[in-house]
């Protein structure tokens, strides 16, 4: 009978050894109950823990020990135990075990919580209050609170606890905290709120109260004090207030030095302009109706004005591209830059006359940019490489590119004059020039304007070279 019951049940000797075990028994501990009989019972039981037996003047026990199975795993057992006599002497013990491990881990498992739970309330450092409901939810009692409400509300917590929340923390209701309490009482969703708090006339900080419905009749509230975070916000804003007033400052600063440079552009256009012309035109007269008259030297002085003025007409032409890249609205689009170097190409042709020139066009990538500042770029690069590379019978000009993750480098490389890589640096400013006008002509204003339009453009320029082996400029564009 014993031997079909599901639970395990053994008979014990009065010397604590097994007379007989069933097969729950035996499934209990991993070992054919067969095996078991005549082996001592606490060879079945942890060292420390109580084997389930009576003693003399016992009729009945509850035990709770360990029994070791013979895999090594523990399972716990609530063992009841009845005596079986003969006469008056004892029998043998009928024991018959409950497996009760999952509720003893259960057991265990809350334990830790609880422990856990007590050493985060007491190591939080934020406050924590937990409030129990009172008249249906209208008010609330302080039921406990960590060191850190204590700390932050400077309050005694064995002096609050059970005192009303608004007895205990007067700034609840002028801060509007009681009310969102009693919301979340009675809706049961959670709510989070930050809090201003006052001392006298000045702000004496920030709180974020996140406020919980929990089993019963409690109220959870947390709340971490966010004054610095507040104040950084605050003087972020006043930083952004003052930097806005910069930015408008410098604005107007800014429209009005382009008001004075378009004064400046019209007077060179026209002011300076005038003197030029009367210049040319004069030298031209006194050619045409003196010419007969002059000598070789005066005339020689003549053709000399006349090719400054000339000169002086270029110059003021470039200086007022120059001014006008900065102030140029953008019209950004997809430029083909193999068709705009082509046309540029073209457009040399009466430069180049009949001289060889070999060329060497790469399969350029389009790219995002304004075509009439590129085109000037391009009409720069190539024009000085057209006239540095006059000296070789053959010139030869290569046009390329290189591309990297972010942006496409545009290249240029002649086997022209070249230059001296320590004035490099002087290369794209205004006015600066590496050779003699005698030598090549120009204002030394093209390659600031090659600057001054990749720049706009979000890119860099900049260039390589031999002297009299030849030179590669060089300017990236973002992809």
């Amino acid at each position: 009978i014993l031997d079909v019951l599901s639970d395990p049940v053994v008979v014990v000797s009065p010397e604590a050894r097994l007379l007989f075990a069933n097969k729950a028994f035996g499934e209990f501990l991993g070992i054919p109950a067969d095996e078991l009989v005549g082996t001592p019972f606490q060879e079945h039981i942890r060292a420390e823990d109580p084997v389930p037996v009576l003693g003399p003047s016992e009729s009945h026990r509850v035990t709770l020990s360990r029994y070791v199975r013979r895999d090594g795993e523990e399972r716990w057992g609530e063992a009841h135990c009845l005596t079986i006599t003969n006469g008056q002497s004892v029998g043998f013990h009928v024991i018959s075990v409950l497996d009760v491990t999952e509720r003893h881990r259960a057991t265990d498992s809350q334990r830790e919580g609880e422990i856990l739970w007590s050493d985060m309330f007491s190591r939080s450092t934020d406050a924590v209050v937990i409030y129990v409901a009172i008249e249906g939810g209208a008010d609330f009692r302080v039921r406990d609170l960590n060191p850190a409400c204590e700390r932050i509300e400077r309050v005694n917590g064995e002096e609050v606890v059970g005192r009303s929340a608004q007895e205990a923390f007067p700034h609840l209701g002028s801060s509007g905290m009681l009310e969102v309490m009693r919301r979340v009482w009675s809706t049961g969703a959670p709510e989070r709120r930050e809090v201003m708090r006052r001392e006298a006339d000045s702000i004496s900080g920030w709180w974020v109260h996140t406020v919980t419905k929990v089993a019963g009749n409690y109220l959870v509230d947390i709340y971490e004090d966010v004054t610095e975070r507040k104040r950084a916000e605050e003087g972020l804003r006043q930083l952004t207030k003052d930097l806005e007033r910069r930015v408008q400052e410098r604005t107007l600063q800014l429209e009005m030095i382009n008001r004075e440079l378009e004064a400046f552009s019209y007077s060179v256009s026209h002011d300076l302009r005038a003197p030029l012309r009367h210049l040319s035109a004069y030298s031209e007269l006194l050619l045409s109706r003196c010419g007969g008259e002059l000598n070789d030297t005066a005339r020689r002085y003549v053709d000399v004005i006349a090719d400054s003025a000339r000169q002086m007409g270029v110059l003021i032409d470039d200086l007022l591209q120059f001014s006008r890249i900065g102030r140029t609205e953008l019209r950004l689009t997809e430029v083909d830059m193999r068709s705009l170097v082509e046309e540029v190409v073209e457009s040399l042709s009466d430069a180049i006359g009949a001289r060889s020139v070999e060329w060497t066009i790469a399969d350029l990538p389009a790219v995002r940019g304004d075509r009439a500042l590129l085109k000037q770029v391009w009409a720069n690069l190539l024009d000085n490489a057209v006239k540095y590379t006059r000296p070789r019978a053959m010139a030869q000009i290569e046009v390329g590119f290189e591309r990297s993750e972010h942006e496409v480098t545009y290249y240029v490389r002649d086997n022209g004059v070249g230059f001296d890589m320590q004035y490099v640096d002087k290369l794209f400013g205004v006015f600066q020039r590496l050779h003699r006008p005698e030598e090549f002509e120009g204002t030394g204003i093209g390659l600031a304007n090659v600057s001054r339009i990749v720049t706009r453009l979000g890119g860099q320029v900049w260039a390589e070279a031999q002297l009299d082996k030849g030179a590669t400029f060089y300017f990236s564009l973002p992809r």
